[in-house]
This record gives C-alpha cells, sequence and structure tokens, in this order.
C-alpha cells in the first residue's frame, strides 16, 4: 500500500506563506523513519518517500522546485488512522524572468494525524 497524505500548513513555514502540502511513502507503508525527497511519477530506489509543495490559490498547483533533504516518520499507522511527524528543506521557483528566483523553504516540526479514508492497490 502507497500512503499518501494530503494537507496543508496552519502556520506560515519560513518564508512566511502557507502552502499546500502532499507526502507520499511508497510500499510498503509501516512505522518508521523514512528520507524525503522531491516527488516523483515513479519510486526511486534510493527515495523512501517524496513530498510537494503546493501553491494554495484557485488552482492549487505543484510548486515549481525541488525537495533536497527531509524526514518523514511514522509514529502510528492503523487501519483506521496515520499519525507522524515531518520536515524538509525545499527549494522553489519564485519568480520567472531573467535571472529567475529561487527561495528556500523550511519546514519544520510538521506533524499529521489523519483518518484513512480509502484504500487501493498502488
Amino acid at each position: 500500500m502507497r500512503l499518501v497524505i494530503d494537507g496543508e500548513t496552519k502556520q506560515p513555514v519560513s518564508d512566511g506563506k502557507n502552502y499546500g502540502i502532499k507526502l507520499s511513502l511508497f510500499p510498503p507503508a509501516s512505522r518508521g523513519k523514512f528520507k524525503l525527497a522531491t516527488y516523483i511519477l515513479s519510486p526511486d530506489p534510493l527515495v523512501d518517500a517524496a513530498a510537494v509543495l503546493l501553491a494554495k490559490g484557485e488552482n492549487t498547483i505543484p510548486l515549481p522546485g525541488r525537495v533536497d533533504s527531509g524526514t518523514l516518520e511514522i509514529t502510528s499507522l492503523t487501519q483506521s488512522e496515520v499519525a507522524g511527524t515531518f520536515e524538509f528543506d525545499a527549494v522553489a521557483l519564485v519568480e520567472y524572468g531573467h535571472p529567475i528566483k529561487y527561495d528556500t523553504i523550511t519546514v519544520r516540526n510538521g506533524k499529521f494525524r489523519v483518518p484513512i479514508t480509502s484504500y487501493g492497490e498502488e
């Protein structure tokens, strides 16, 4: 089972903004601490989990950029609920132009406790 957690920041992160966050843990989902990297479509054998920041607005879209380092820790996993913590550093594209501007976004002390609402074969 691949575990996907969708949510949003309750408090602004290091750049003063709130974001949507999607965390994915590649199979098999279990308790433990996992290395986070940029969200990818097909799992990389060197990456256990992935994160993507989502720009908030009318159309929530992935924020161009990458997650350089971080961790996702699953502290509780039952058939009905998952809980844990996460932290990561992301480099995000903030402005197109010449030069293109990037910003480092630091996410620390992230926590979640959410119900498991659906199951899939992925």
